[in-house]
């Protein structure tokens, strides 16, 4: 899956429907930095990688979640799309993403660690 492709591109107005400021995710997101580049690496430089992840690890999950729910619904993508472009909370777009996908948490569990494999090895990543 990638980052930046045609279906995400045409919706960036998902950024941060996730709420993916947690404090768990973003300690995630610093455990992931200090493995790939070391805990030598100076502060203001592991929280820029940290800082630059963050989006692409919420395009990360919005493109999984896409992709669910359009294996099991074209027009249920349809109405993922039009609920997270207008100004609806965070909270309607993830009860929307729970409605559709079971054990959402299992989910985002995997895509989260598909990101972290793909952010530690991009060479085995599949496209």
């Amino acid at each position: 899956m990638g980052l930046d492709g045609p279906s995400y591109s045409r919706h960036s107005g998902y950024r941060n429907i996730l709420m993916i400021d947690s404090p768990s995710l973003t300690h995630y997101l610093s455990t992931l930095v200090t493995q790939k580049h070391g805990a030598d690496i100076s502060t203001e430089v592991h929280d820029q990688l940290v800082a630059e992840l963050s989006p692409r690890l919420e395009k990360w999950l919005i493109l999984s979640a896409m992709n669910a729910i359009a294996d099991k619904s074209p027009a249920d993508l349809k109405k993922f799309q039009d609920l997270a472009q207008d100004d609806t909370k965070p909270e309607k777009v993830l009860q929307f993403i729970q409605s559709h996908i079971p054990d959402t948490e299992v989910f985002f569990a995997k895509a989260m660690m598909d990101f972290g494999q793909t952010y530690m090895h991009p060479e085995t990543a599949s496209l």
